[in-house]
């Protein structure tokens, strides 16, 4: 029985081959000025190769039983987050986020060149089982990557299943643990103040290595001695953090650098940075340090979860007052 126009065909392509039949559909047409006859004339392309016709049937029924766009049957994993990336990820390459993500979308090397359509549980499973040990953080933006590139291929008609939703990356996870720096290594650094600067700054506002990376100068109001994260992945990360009066030089100095952003680091430069001179820690160390100086200091623990952005029982989103200013510079210059 002849298939209907639009249907696809099969084609045996020799009994010398071990895939001898060809699944093919019609991708284009050739002008009909360009033919001797003319006539419109079918451009084919090949979705599939088979041992046996039986498959070849079954693989061309279940082509034309889905609504997959002819140019994305064949798409990849890697291509699939090239068209996600267009639209979704910053242009600036030396924002926190983009470094994020490339870097765990580069984590996903076995997914790349498998088709989207081809990938199931197992393999991301895989990709999460070559990445044990890694910190939570970067398990869960090597699962954004793989939902984020599942959800743009539903999306296109390309699957239908999301299978990012079946996996469970908590039996793969580290507990992250963040070492304080001493009392000796922070004197160490305040010898040496040019070189940790950037260090001091971390230990001394206790802020997250994405929320100094990104603020602006028009975000430092150094005469009120504090700066406005403006934006954060939790409502209590929206927040007034005080300027100490003994790192005010520091944001003295990064003021006078050149451009809109305060900070000349990106994280990438920063994690550097600690590989090059303090290679036992990693820049998330500074918040837990800041935490830990602060309750030593007697702050009470609701005035240090204000200021680093933590939500607390006794913690509420209200509108900063100059006197509660005042009150979180003079709790942070305790230590």
């Amino acid at each position: 029985m002849r298939n209907p126009n639009g249907f696809g065909g099969i084609v045996d392509l020799g009994k010398n081959r071990r895939k001898r039949y060809g699944v093919r559909i019609t991708d284009t047409y050739t002008s009909a000025q360009l033919s001797k006859d003319g006539i419109f004339k079918q451009k084919y392309k090949y979705i599939g190769y088979y041992t046996t016709r039986k498959e070849a049937i079954k693989a061309l029924a279940e082509y034309n039983s889905s609504s997959t766009p002819i140019n994305y049957i064949d798409i990849t994993f890697s291509e699939v987050w090239a068209k996600w990336c267009q639209k979704n990820l910053p242009a600036d390459k030396k924002s926190a986020r983009y470094y994020s993500y490339t870097t765990a979308y580069n984590k996903c090397i076995d997914l790349h060149n498998i088709k989207i359509k081809d990938i199931r549980l197992d393999h991301l499973e895989n990709v999460i089982v070559s990445n044990k040990g890694a910190s939570k953080s970067t398990l869960n933006n090597i699962k954004n990557v793989m939902n984020f590139a599942f959800i743009w291929a539903i999306q296109n008609d390309i699957i239908t299943k999301n299978y990012v939703e079946y996996l469970k990356i908590s039996d793969y996870k580290e507990v992250e643990s963040h070492t304080a720096f001493t009392s000796d290594e922070i004197q160490k650094f305040w010898e040496n103040k040019m070189l940790y600067m950037p260090v001091l700054l971390y230990i001394y506002t206790g802020c997250r290595p994405s929320e100094i990376t990104s603020l602006t100068k028009a975000d430092v109001h150094l005469d009120e001695q504090y700066f406005y994260i403006g934006k954060a992945k939790t409502k209590a990360g929206i927040r007034y953090v005080p300027i100490a009066d003994k790192i005010k030089p520091f944001f003295e100095y990064y003021m006078t650098k050149k451009g809109k952003k305060f900070f000349d680091m990106t994280y990438k430069e920063l994690r550097q940075f600690y590989i090059d001179n303090i290679p036992n820690h990693t820049p998330h160390d500074t918040r837990s340090t800041f935490v830990s100086m602060m309750i030593s200091a007697g702050v009470q623990e609701p005035v240090v979860q204000k200021i680093v952005g933590h939500s607390g029982g006794n913690v509420t989103r209200d509108v900063y007052t100059q006197l509660e200013i005042k009150t979180l510079l003079e709790a942070v210059n305790k230590i």
